[in-house]
């Protein structure tokens, strides 16, 4: 019996959504590829709830109210959305993350069961247990793996 490789479990820090969500040059691109990967059913993609308080926060002087929510709710309705709770607040309080942001976004991940967090920022999570890429760099390892 064949059976199909398991989809990458991505996660999406939020600079990478508000790449896609505010159409931001030059990030845009390869935030709508990757986003296109997974409503394909290629890979999963998994974003923090505290993501998209944070978008709404960023981006509430670019987008009116009711167009951002209408772009927030066609994205959750794409992905699975993660809940910070206790555990991952917890683990991030005491995560040894310089940013706290950061931290609930790295154990968001872990509790998904991510393989590679996706962000603009790597250095930022120099601790992580998982692979941390940027988009283009993503990308840029699915041409490599396919060839």
């Amino acid at each position: 019996m064949i059976t199909k490789p398991e989809k990458k479990r991505i996660f999406w820090d939020t600079n990478v959504l508000v790449d896609l969500l505010a159409e931001r040059d030059p990030f845009y691109v390869d935030a709508a590829l990757i986003a296109s990967m997974c409503d394909r059913g290629e890979i999963e993609i998994s974003v923090s709830s505290l993501s998209f308080s944070n978008v709404a926060y960023v981006m509430r002087r670019l987008e009116r109210d009711e167009i951002l929510r209408k772009k927030l709710s066609m994205f959750a309705s794409l992905v699975k959305i993660i809940h910070t709770n206790d555990i991952i607040l917890n683990r991030a309080l005491s995560g040894g993350f310089a940013d706290l942001e950061d931290a609930i976004q790295y154990y968001s991940a872990l509790e998904a069961g991510a393989s590679i967090l996706l962000t603009r920022n790597p250095a930022d999570f120099k601790a992580a247990k998982i692979s941390v890429l940027s988009p283009s760099a993503f990308l840029a390892s699915c041409i490599t793996q396919s060839e």
